[in-house]
């Protein structure tokens, strides 16, 4: 009896020390405190930017506090970050696109993207290129959620998060985001951006959801709530 009760708390410990192992090694990029080494930010300053100036890129604007683009301009990178565009009361514009193969894409995939996956050791096959933003000083976009996962790199500038689980909570956590810095965002979870810095550049790794049914109550919910914003998604890439 007493050796049957030493294996079943043997079997117990195995099975705890199992599950926390796993879950440790499925969660490591969760962890914010994280930082891109600087064999990957030594590509990502003001100065290299020079290599992908050239890019065609599409600024989307915005009128007021609206989360829906309203026109869409074609430019380059250089002229984007140039130009007297400001953002204000009126309009506010950013850079936003998904990994195709402008030089943008190519450049951030070659020596952010890939890197990062390798460096936060993600499984290749959970994960894809999710979206490549730039903004520049006093951009804001709203309150909103997202039907899928996302880990948020920060290249270049400071972005401010806040946090909340529903749009009617008072209460948010605020995080600030610093050239280098990783935040991961469930699916689902609401959050709001600012930035003040002249130049903010980042871009996301999308992490698949395996849980079929949440992801379809998740997108039934962003139906309902970003009527406007689900079209672009489906016929645009959110865009």
């Amino acid at each position: 009896m007493y050796n049957k009760n030493i294996t079943l708390l043997l079997l117990i410990l195995i099975l705890i020390f199992t599950v926390l192992f796993l879950n440790r090694k499925n969660e490591t990029y969760i962890n914010y405190d994280l930082k891109l080494p600087n064999s990957i930010m030594k590509y990502f300053t003001k100065n290299k930017l020079h290599n992908i100036e050239k890019s065609k890129v599409i600024v989307l604007k915005y009128k007021d506090n609206s989360l829906d683009a309203f026109k869409y301009i074609n430019t380059t990178l250089y002229d984007f970050i140039k130009n007297n565009n400001k953002n204000n009361n009126k309009f506010r514009y950013q850079i936003k696109q998904v990994f195709n193969n402008n030089t943008l894409s190519k450049y951030i995939l070659k020596y952010a993207y890939l890197p990062t996956v390798k460096y936060l050791k993600l499984n290749k096959k959970n994960v894809e290129p999710g979206n490549i933003r730039v903004s520049k000083s006093n951009w804001s976009f709203d309150y909103h959620f997202d039907c899928v996962n996302i880990i948020l790199v920060q290249l270049i500038g400071t972005r401010i998060l806040y946090l909340k689980n529903k749009i009617t909570d008072k209460k948010y956590t605020k995080h600030i985001l610093k050239p280098g810095n990783i935040f991961y965002i469930k699916m689902g979870v609401y959050h709001k951006i600012e930035t003040y810095s002249d130049l903010n550049i980042n871009f996301s790794i999308s992490v698949l959801e395996k849980d079929k049914k949440k992801l379809n109550i998740c997108e039934k919910n962003f139906e309902k709530s970003f009527k406007v914003q689900n079209e672009k998604c489906l016929d645009n890439d959110c865009i």
